[in-house]
């Protein structure tokens, strides 16, 4: 095996890991890294067979079929996604790989095909793009995945030409430094592709960035409006407080009176008439964090005034947050699905929402809603989508929410009653909610 046998192999190794990092499976991490060692392992020694029996030129025919098209149809039976999403990262994936493989060949075909030169470059080019893949374009990306909901078979259709086109005309029928009438075309193909696939995912990125923005921004709105209804309710508290402490001794006054003359019935009626202006002046408090318990007040009286039967058991300290901003994002737009599917129940039927979130060694939010069965559905990945234009964002916003922590999230509908569950990591332990 020589230097650019090492190379060949060290390709197909790092193109392998690329797209590790930029799809999700459907299994968990260990049965997922077991699979990959043994399926792919298993067909890039094969290939590295087939390079050494059948020779390099002979691969650059063929690899479609022994390469591209099994590993395609391995990772589409591995990957959580199964549509336009999956095939454009497959292509983008192996298209990144590829564009390094070319340009490597084109310059140690300059240098007099220098393999050491070729296995060098290769080495350094794919460490460079891994790590640009790992911290920079990942977390964009996975976010892009979880936010765009359509275009992607037209994407996934675009990148395929691009890939064929790429491939026959690197590769076939001889390679692409044997014909150098169409070398300037080759040369312009790898300058076009990265333009055109740098151009989709900042318009995609910006376009997510705009979304979550605005959608961030209405609920800081109703955020804020939840503080000056707080704010309010103190005022008002105080100033029932102001006016029970300045007539607390003339009730008792009346009270002494009422007990010294025998008149138990009168005394007891001044006690419960006293009472009801105690509690008239409490402020209902939902959660110690203010952030959060103002999102809880805001929505708990807009459902209150739309009819429905609010619920609300918060006893966890929520201490452990990174952000209770963003954590109050999250629930709000939860409490906002949750509305929203109550409307659709008929009045008569009955509206209700419980919410719930408890923490002992995990943190548990859970949610539930009175909801019409028929209104729901779920796609591939059971996660409830919106066929109407411009909806389905604040799901969206939940399960980027839930990405970023590493939580896990749990749909359910079942007799009338829809429910959202959020678990977030801890080193041991569960809760349960008493919802």
């Amino acid at each position: 095996m020589n230097y650019r046998d090492l190379s060949i192999l060290w390709s197909l190794i790092n193109i392998l890991f690329i797209f590790s990092q930029l799809y999700e499976s459907r299994f968990p991490g260990k049965k997922s890294f077991r699979l990959n060692l043994i399926c792919m392992g298993g067909l890039i020694v094969f290939n590295m067979l087939l390079v050494l029996k059948m020779g390099v030129i002979w691969m650059g025919k063929y690899f479609i079929l022994t390469c591209t098209l099994p590993s395609f149809f391995y990772f589409f039976y591995m990957a959580k996604d199964r549509n336009g999403r999956f095939f454009f990262t497959f292509c983008i994936a192996d298209i990144m790989g590829f564009w390094i493989m070319a340009v490597t060949n084109l310059i140690s075909y300059a240098f007099g095909e220098n393999f050491l030169l070729l296995l060098l470059l290769r080495i350094f080019l794919f460490l460079l793009l891994e790590f640009f893949v790992v911290y920079y374009l990942k977390k964009p990306y996975h976010l892009i995945l979880q936010f765009v909901k359509r275009g992607w078979g037209g994407f996934a259709f675009a990148s395929g030409l691009f890939y064929l086109f790429f491939s026959l005309m690197s590769g076939w029928p001889t390679r692409i430094t044997e014909r150098p009438l169409e070398l300037p075309s080759f040369l312009l193909l790898l300058l076009i592709i990265p333009v055109v696939y740098i151009t989709i995912f900042l318009l995609l990125y910006h376009q997510c960035r705009l979304d979550t923005r605005l959608q961030n921004e209405a609920i800081l709105q109703s955020q804020l409006t939840g503080f000056c209804n707080q704010l309010r309710l103190l005022q008002e508290s105080d100033e029932k407080n102001k006016i029970l402490r300045h007539d607390l001794r003339h009730y008792m006054n009346q009270l002494s009176v009422c007990l010294q003359s025998g008149n138990i019935s009168a005394a007891r009626q001044y006690l419960h008439h006293f009472e009801d202006l105690c509690n008239d002046s409490v402020v209902t408090s939902f959660c110690k964090n203010p952030t959060i318990n103002a999102t809880l007040s805001y929505y708990a009286s807009k459902a209150d005034d739309l009819g429905i039967q609010v619920s609300i058991h918060f006893t966890a300290a929520c201490d452990k947050l990174d952000s209770d901003t963003e954590f109050s994002i999250m629930m709000a737009n939860a409490f906002e699905n949750a509305i929203n599917g109550c409307l659709k129940v008929p009045e008569k039927t009955g509206r209700e929402i419980k919410v719930a979130c408890v923490e002992e060694y995990q943190l548990l939010f859970a949610i539930t809603n009175t909801c019409l069965e028929a209104a729901v559905v779920f796609d591939e990945n059971h996660i409830p989508m919106s066929g109407k234009p411009g909806h389905g964002i604040g799901t969206r916003s939940i399960l980027a929410y839930v990405h970023k922590n590493n939580a896990v999230i749990d749909y359910q509908m079942e007799n009338g009653l829809f429910k959202l569950r959020i678990l977030f990591p801890a080193s041991s332990g569960t809760a349960v909610p008493s919802s």
